[in-house]
């Protein structure tokens, strides 16, 4: 799962953020019941923040990454571009401990890794996902023979 972080201003999430975040987090119960799973997150404290969120509802242990942490708006600094095959090995290695790895991250990993991600273990491109917003989340389930995505928004929890 590719969640992006909650709304916030500036560093921390917003009121907003952790509603969207805590009503992502239940929705997720349901999928991830009795299944064993980690919660990766950039290192930013707005994703930190809303991994804590879904931990403590999901129950499952978090941990930091920075290369889960990228500023894609600033063009000049070609280090702090989203790194999709570090971060593809990382949680690659995680998948095979668990049965659910949730990255909690920002929207340059939230639009280039999901389909570079199903790309890379599949060989197949994704469909067409849609627009992933502040405290939503992509689903790709990988027990399938070919990449099976379902865009998680906050709309479907209230």
């Amino acid at each position: 799962m590719i969640a992006r972080h909650g709304n916030h201003d500036g560093g921390m999430i917003n009121e907003s953020g952790k509603h969207d975040i805590t009503a992502l987090a239940h929705t997720l119960q349901s999928i991830v019941a009795g299944k064993s799973g980690i919660i990766l997150s950039s290192t930013a404290q707005r994703a930190e923040q809303s991994a804590y969120i879904l931990s403590d509802i999901l129950g499952f242990d978090v941990q930091s990454h920075a290369i889960l942490w990228c500023a894609k708006d600033n063009k000049n600094d070609e280090s702090s571009a989203p790194n999709k095959h570090k971060a593809f090995d990382l949680v690659n290695d995680f998948s095979k401990s668990f049965d659910v790895v949730i990255v909690v991250t920002h929207l340059a990993y939230a639009e280039d890794l999901p389909p570079f991600f199903t790309f890379k273990k599949f060989g197949k491109p994704m469909q067409q996902v849609s627009w992933l917003k502040e405290g939503e989340a992509y689903i790709i389930d990988c027990n399938l023979d070919k990449p099976n995505c379902r865009h998680i928004t906050t709309t479907e929890t209230e």
